[in-house]
């Protein structure tokens, strides 16, 4: 319950300071959030009631994009898999052009 409620801050500050950062940032770091959750260990079920509750389909595309990926028992590769994720939903982002990069 503790990562569910630490992913559900990150998604409440991803929101609140999107005019601090630009858009692709927030959902980048929310991405890397998203991935620590899932190689920690977070359950699925539990983690996609809160992205439906954001309401944000793009909250809602990263959460099951980020449990098809597989989760690695090694910290090394937890990490490099975390970062990957967090770059490809960055690079997406700034690809789609809709939000500033």
């Amino acid at each position: 319950m503790k990562k569910t409620t630490l992913f559900l801050t990150a998604i409440l500050s991803t929101t609140a300071f999107a005019e601090e950062k630009s858009a692709c940032e927030s959902y980048g770091d929310l991405a890397k959030t998203v991935m620590e959750q899932r190689q920690n260990g977070s359950g699925f079920k539990a983690m996609w009631k809160i992205a439906k509750d954001s309401g944000d389909s793009i909250i809602k595309d990263m959460v099951l994009q980020a449990y098809e990926q597989p989760a690695y028992s090694t910290t090394q590769y937890q990490q490099k898999a975390t970062q990957r994720f967090a770059d490809e939903v960055y690079v997406a982002c700034v690809r789609s052009g809709k939000f500033g990069s």
